[in-house]
């Protein structure tokens, strides 16, 4: 019978078991808290960032289409006043303090390529990609499961 016993530690022995096992608890509280900590860390980060991508993306993409609906009237009012500041400026495209004419033509060829920016700002999402948030993997693989979506 006495195999079968267990003798438990007794005195300073028990003390330094009940050390220990606290220890090894506080150390694995710890691991599992800093584990806690840094994700959440991670996840405020990664919103932050999907927020100012997302807002930039969005004011870009509201810029270019005001710019590509009212075309016809950048393009009138922009060629006016860049043949009023031509010859303003004695028939010079540009002075040292006066930038108006390579803004207003740069103005009127983004209204003029609205659309396809707006597109290409849609399939590239580079405000995303800059910040880290989408990466050409994810959009391979959407463009996967669309095409066999279609294909069904």
């Amino acid at each position: 019978m006495k195999n079968n016993v267990y003798q438990f530690p007794q005195g300073k022995q028990r003390e330094a078991v009940k050390k220990a096992a606290s220890q090894s608890k506080r150390k694995r509280f710890f691991a599992k808290f800093l584990k806690l900590f840094s994700k959440g860390i991670h996840w405020v980060w990664f919103s932050i960032r999907l927020v100012i991508a997302s807002s930039l993306h969005t004011v870009t993409g509201i810029l270019l289409a005001l710019l590509y609906g009212f075309k016809g009237v950048i393009i009138f009012l922009g060629g006016g006043i860049c043949l009023v500041t031509y010859f303003h400026l004695g028939k010079h495209f540009i002075a040292p303090n006066n930038y108006t004419l390579p803004i207003l033509a740069a103005v009127c060829i983004i209204a003029l390529l609205g659309e396809a920016l707006i597109t290409f700002l849609n399939d590239v999402m580079p405000f995303h990609r800059l910040l880290g948030i989408w990466d050409k993997e994810a959009k391979i693989k959407d463009d996967e499961s669309r095409q066999v979506a279609n294909d069904g």
